[in-house]
């Protein structure tokens, strides 16, 4: 990353991942959320930009106009995942990091927060390869996640 990227961070709550992500890369990422009060603590606690949209959809974002993202624990959470993915390869210029859930069927079924379950890495590649991803790196972490890094095509 260059001084002169821009970094999205997409599902960004509150910003608390956004604004360590400054303290390590000098970079403050662009929050984006759907929930006005996360983003409010976000610009007033840490001072970062946000933007207020779901991110099935971002229509104030420019094609390729944001260098970088990352994305972690928000996907299964959209109400299109497809749409969602596709849409967040349209603006990404390089490349994505992606950190989700792998969960039991069953607990997915009972978690009425998650629009999507997924059990297996390969399942989240396969979704990520559908929506307009190439992707470099797919790998289990611990029981209970995965870690992906994915360029749009």
């Amino acid at each position: 990353m260059c001084h002169d990227d821009t970094v999205a961070d997409f599902g960004g709550n509150d910003g608390f991942a956004s604004y360590n992500f400054y303290v390590v890369h000098k970079i403050k990422p662009l929050v984006i959320d759907c929930e006005p009060h996360r983003l409010e603590y976000a610009d007033k606690a840490y001072g970062l930009s946000t933007y207020q949209t779901f991110i099935e959809r971002m229509p104030q974002l420019a094609n390729k106009g944001i260098s970088w993202g990352f994305c972690s624990h928000t996907l299964e959470h959209t109400r299109d995942t497809s749409a969602a993915l596709r849409e967040m390869s349209r603006i990404i210029k390089y490349g994505c990091y992606f950190i989700v859930p792998l969960e039991r069927l069953s607990h997915g079924r009972r978690n009425h927060a998650h629009a999507i379950s997924v059990t297996q890495p390969r399942q989240w590649k396969r979704l990520l390869t559908d929506n307009g991803w190439r992707v470099e790196k797919c790998e289990k972490f611990g029981d209970h996640e995965a870690h992906l890094y994915a360029e749009p095509r």
